[in-house]
């Protein structure tokens, strides 16, 4: 049975592919969107292909499939799919790996009767945009014009910044965690802030969009960090199952090591690097409770089920939401059926359940160079920076009182800081707009007195609108003190120092011009940008 929300969904992909385009779902992990996209394909008038990135994600679709008595076939590495016209299933569950690789001179996904597929339908579709499955999505367009295509995230932004539209024209339906977690669908999030003195991410440069894994893992690998952070892990966690997300390899092993230590094999690693059945095994093992911790490295961060898991530690920082979305969305899923009719009933069953919530420890130092992910970013994911800091500076003190603050009291929190920015904003702009600033005032220079030696002829009109440009009133100004004025400015742009007109808009978010005058134009700029991209309007 199909909740609301996901006969929304089904709704929106139906009537987007009535208009023609190339829809994108965007849910929740622990939302149900395997079911929403093989109810929707159940529909469709012929056979389907279901495609995905990882092995775990193809063989789960396929057991839905199954579950819901349809044919299926799976094409991944040595399991391939008959294209018999007889017999051949109506669902096909394919690795993106194997459909790109070539077997007898010729791509696998060449093999397939595009003309006998109604839909072609894309997990994780936040990896489209990637040659491979554009490959495949050409193909399939160029040899059936009419095969509609779907694709599926619970993540839509990616951390190159390449456009999904390059693939997908519409959003059909979006129904993420934080709705998700108010309906009484998922599970709240407890929120710790655990300070690692020693954590210190000042070296760590940035390699598209993220930290850089190297710089990273030899931060996280230092022995202070690796004991400062696996030991509240230990504390908080309890006897909850926890997984954990490390940097690297070396890094998992380290931690399991001293995990160990404390607790004799209650630690498993999982890497991309081992065997598929011995990380069954391993899977399995975590899943039954056998094991208390799994660290893993870029394994369990899509595509894995595990509703036991009620504490997530991130020690694997990170500055991309998507990255961290996924890794937080391991642990929100109930372990109870959340069937009463209301939300408040929902959250009420998950309450009183075994799992009434899910703890996120994130690791934090005493570098603030980076905007790290934390949990409060997925109440608010549109923050402030300076917003940002408050909500953190209560989050810790709210654990150094030992008095954790649960989602509805850091949302409230959020709210509360969110407002009083917003009044600060409102006295900044009321105070920029009751006095006309003197650009001799904003560049820090004093006007010279008008003398036999001095030009006091007017200045040229372009010379006019040059200062106009950069906010600046001519006409309050002498010939002579217009002429110092444009010559500090030229100074100023050779030095490449922030503009006049960059300190005028900084001005207006409490920024004073005695602090933004040694700005260069770069850091103005970027300031600028955070402002924008954060969101804040000037009144």
């Amino acid at each position: 049975m199909l909740r609301p929300y996901q006969q929304d969904a089904i709704g929106g992909i139906t009537k987007a592919h009535e208009g023609g385009h190339i829809p994108l779902c965007v849910m929740a992990t622990g939302t149900g969107k395997t079911h929403v996209f093989v109810e929707y394909a159940k529909t469709t008038r012929s056979r389907v292909m279901i495609v995905a990135e990882r092995s775990e994600i193809v063989l789960q679709a396929r057991e839905k499939v199954d579950s819901v008595g349809e044919t299926v076939g799976v094409e991944m590495g040595q399991m391939t799919v008959q294209e018999m016209i007889w017999g051949r299933p109506r669902f096909v569950c394919a690795s993106i790996q194997t459909l790109n690789s070539v077997r007898r001179g010729q791509r696998r996904m060449n093999k397939f009767d595009w003309n006998s597929f109604s839909l072609l339908v894309i997990d994780e579709a936040h990896h489209a945009v990637s040659p491979s499955y554009r490959r495949l999505i050409d193909l399939a367009r160029t040899e059936n014009p009419d095969i509609l295509v779907l694709g599926v995230t619970a993540t839509p932004d990616r951390l190159d910044k390449q456009g999904m539209n390059k693939v997908f024209t519409k959003v059909a339906y979006k129904y993420e965690m934080l709705q998700a977690i108010n309906d009484g669908y998922l599970c709240p999030i407890s929120q710790r802030l655990v300070t690692v003195k020693t954590l210190d991410f000042t070296d760590v440069k940035t390699a598209q969009g993220d930290l850089s894994i190297g710089d990273l893992d030899r931060v996280m690998r230092y022995e202070k960090n690796l004991h400062g952070v696996v030991m509240p892990t230990l504390e908080i966690s309890g006897d909850r199952q926890t997984l954990i997300f490390a940097s690297s390899i070396k890094h998992a092993e380290r931690m399991a090591e001293i995990i160990n230590r404390h607790k004799p094999d209650k630690a498993v690693i999982i890497t991309g690097k081992l065997e598929s059945d011995e990380r069954a095994a391993r899977f399995k093992r975590f899943k039954t409770g056998d094991a208390q911790y799994l660290v893993n490295v870029q394994v369990a961060t899509e595509g894995w089920d595990c509703p036991p898991v009620s504490c997530i530690a991130i020690a694997r920082p990170t500055k991309s939401r998507a990255l961290y979305t996924q890794m937080v969305g391991r642990g929100t899923r109930p372990i109870v059926p959340v069937t009463a009719s209301t939300a408040d009933g929902r959250k009420a069953q998950i309450r009183e359940s075994n799992k009434p919530n899910c703890i996120v420890l994130d690791f934090v130092g005493n570098s603030a160079k980076h905007q790290l992910v934390s949990a409060f970013d997925l109440v608010a994911p549109e923050l402030p920076t300076r917003v940002r800091d408050v909500v953190r500076q209560k989050i810790r003190e709210a654990e150094e009182a030992g008095e954790p603050l649960e989602y509805e009291e850091v949302d409230r929190v959020v709210q509360e800081a969110a407002e009083e920015e917003a009044r600060r904003q409102v006295r900044a702009n009321v105070a920029y707009t009751t006095h006309e600033v003197s650009p001799f005032n904003a560049l820090g220079i004093t006007p010279k007195a008008a003398s036999r030696w001095t030009n006091n002829n007017p200045i040229s009109e372009k010379q006019m609108r040059f200062l106009e440009g950069q906010g600046i009133k001519p006409d309050k100004l002498k010939p002579h003190e217009q002429r110092q004025v444009m010559n500090e400015l030229f100074r100023r742009s050779k030095k490449k120092l922030c503009s006049m007109k960059q300190m005028a808009l900084l001005d207006k978010f409490g920024y004073t011009h005695t602090e933004t005058k040694t700005w260069t134009f770069s850091q103005a700029s970027e300031r600028i940008d955070q402002i924008a991209k954060n969101g804040w309007q000037s009144i």
